[in-house]
């Protein structure tokens, strides 16, 4: 299944200029647990963004997370149903997207 940048309904103010990360039914999220070195207020991914698919560890043995190399770091997404059943920290389903701009269209 592909990973596809979900984006929300115009309507919805506070997710214009970001994405959610969806591959198949699942949405996927940061957690703070996952990303410790990564500032979860000002994290962003780039257009055209690669994602790999590996395989979760302790709790999430079994499950499919995703990782991307981005500006900010690695980050790491995890199925949003299984987030905060590790640490306390904080979590993002929405993140801050950077659309490439062209001079020409």
């Amino acid at each position: 299944m592909p990973v596809e940048l979900v984006v929300a309904d115009s309507r919805v103010k506070e997710n214009t200029g970001k994405r959610a990360i969806q591959r198949g039914p699942l949405v996927y999220c940061l957690e703070q647990t996952d990303n410790p070195n990564i500032d979860m207020d000002n994290v962003s991914i780039d257009q055209g963004v690669a994602f790999s698919l590996r395989t979760g560890e302790g709790k999430l043995k079994e499950m499919k997370i995703l990782k991307a190399n981005t500006k900010n770091g690695e980050l790491t997404f995890v199925p949003y149903f299984a987030w905060d059943n590790r640490e306390a920290g904080k979590m993002k389903v929405w993140v801050d997207f950077n659309e490439k701009t062209t001079l020409y269209k």
